[in-house]
């Protein structure tokens, strides 16, 4: 048995900094609304699946082992003729995004009722779609308003996102899409003002809760950005606030990773105030980094942020482990330069999965020095290790200083590396097996050009060998 479904579309993602029209350089990765939610879910523990088509373009490949390797159950997808979704999203200097999508005609909008498999829909206990979900083709929408039915029929609980966009379709049409699914939704989690306001006529937190109420809904979350979340409970407004102290880098996607973190909760047993406030730390957590999946938190991110909280055990506990790539060997070299030291600063990690290169991680890291550079390169091969799963890890540098001060054998004396020493223990005693090695300086030049990227490009992204 699954714990979450979603339905919908996967696009591929091309992101770059500043705007689309200038940019020299773009970044491949992959989202979309509903399936952000799963795999927001499935790095917090629950079990998921995905409902769509893939096209068999190029991509294709890689939207499969990308999504596959999040544990995101993907036997009702299959791969038909025809061509994935596009966007292109910049990010401004104040964290001010701009969009364009190529998705008309894509594989995922000729998705049909008459291809659904209820079985599989039978087999959740949560079905998750949107208003995208309807919007991206008449079939779609049909499809969506189909699948509610077997779920209602079956006992599984549903859940929809209005998630209005102006450029797929008018308010008239989102709001007639709506009413036809509410009466099968059991969890409705619209964002306010701006979109219960197009579709509601309302932001009121009692109106928008009774509206949905008496068209059958049976929860009802009314996100609102950085205002955090309400939930109307016995006619009062409760307000979840976001945490504070948060470092905005990227929105793209948050109240999709509200949602997972939110659903997850119910699946764990938590009441609905509770998996709001998990639904509002995942979503804190996420727009820290860039990318709509990139970026989504795991469960020691999570548990950490929300250490403070009765219910944290709970939702950390509960149920079957997030997917484990326990078994896999995995080799990080890492490296990290200074253009000036200290000046422009970038690190590097190259990644081997069984001996075999994998993945390369570049990060810009400002103005900063070589040491700080490399000791920044260990802390994001840590921890993207951990999110993906892994709990054993070999890394090599070629700095003997950060591998002696890691083995114990340097004292850190220098108050600028203590915190980054201090950071990296805590995130190795999270491992079952940790070793650190010292390599000469050829046999890491892998790191050291992904080092120079981020330095050449002052950005930050990931290649995939």
């Amino acid at each position: 048995m699954l714990d979450l479904i979603s339905l919908g579309e996967c696009m591929i993602e091309f992101y770059c900094d500043g705007s689309i029209s200038k940019a020299a350089h773009f970044h491949k990765a992959y989202g979309g609304d509903t399936l952000n939610t799963v795999v927001a879910a499935a790095r917090l523990g629950s079990r998921t699946g995905f409902i769509s088509k893939f096209g068999e373009d190029p991509f294709a490949p890689y939207l499969h082992e990308e999504i596959a390797a999040e544990g995101v159950d993907l036997a009702c997808c299959p791969a038909v003729q025809g061509f994935n979704g596009l966007y292109l999203i910049a990010l401004g200097e104040k964290g001010q995004r701009e969009f364009t999508y190529y998705r008309t005609g894509s594989a995922a909008a000729t998705l049909g009722p008459e291809e659904l498999d209820a079985g599989y829909i039978r087999s959740a206990r949560i079905l998750h779609a949107s208003g995208i979900s309807q919007a991206i083709s008449r079939s779609c929408r049909s499809a969506v308003r189909r699948a509610f039915q077997i779920a209602r029929e079956a006992g599984v609980r549903t859940s929809y996102d209005p998630n209005f966009r102006p450029k797929l379709w008018s308010s008239n049409e989102a709001r007639e899409a709506l009413e036809e699914i509410l009466p099968s939704t059991d969890i409705f989690l619209p964002s306010s003002p701006d979109e219960t306001r197009q579709l509601l006529n309302t932001a009121d937190a009692r109106e928008i809760d009774g509206w949905a109420r008496e068209r059958g809904a049976q929860i009802v979350v009314i996100k609102e950005g950085e205002g955090g979340c309400v939930v109307v409970e016995d006619g009062m407004p409760r307000r979840v606030q976001s945490p504070s102290d948060i470092r905005v880098v990227d929105t793209s996607g948050a109240g999709d990773a509200f949602n997972g973190g939110f659903l997850h909760g119910l699946l764990r047993g938590l009441a609905t105030l509770e998996a709001a406030e998990l639904g509002a730390i995942t979503a804190a957590l996420k727009i820290q980094g860039r990318g709509a999946v990139r970026s989504l938190p795991g469960r020691e991110a999570v548990a950490a942020a929300a250490q403070d909280k009765s219910w944290a055990t709970r939702a950390v506990e509960f149920g079957s482990p997030a997917p484990s790539r326990s078994s896999k060997s995995l080799a990080a070299y890492v490296d990290g330069g200074s253009r000036g030291n200290p000046g422009a600063a970038g690190a590097g990690i190259h990644l081997e999965l069984d001996g075999e290169p994998w993945r390369g991680l570049y990060e810009y890291v400002g103005i900063d020095t070589n040491n700080r550079a490399e000791y920044a390169a260990l802390v994001r091969a840590l921890e993207y290790a951990l999110e993906r799963g892994f709990r054993k890890i070999r890394v090599y540098s070629d700095s003997e200083l950060l591998v002696r001060q890691i083995r114990g054998e340097y004292q850190v004396k220098n108050p600028g590396l203590l915190e980054l020493y201090r950071k990296s223990v805590q995130l190795i005693q999270r491992f079952e097996q940790f070793s650190i090695s010292h390599v000469p300086r050829e046999q890491n030049r892998q790191a050291d050009k992904l080092a120079n990227k981020a330095l050449d490009l002052r950005a930050s992204g990931e290649e995939t060998y």
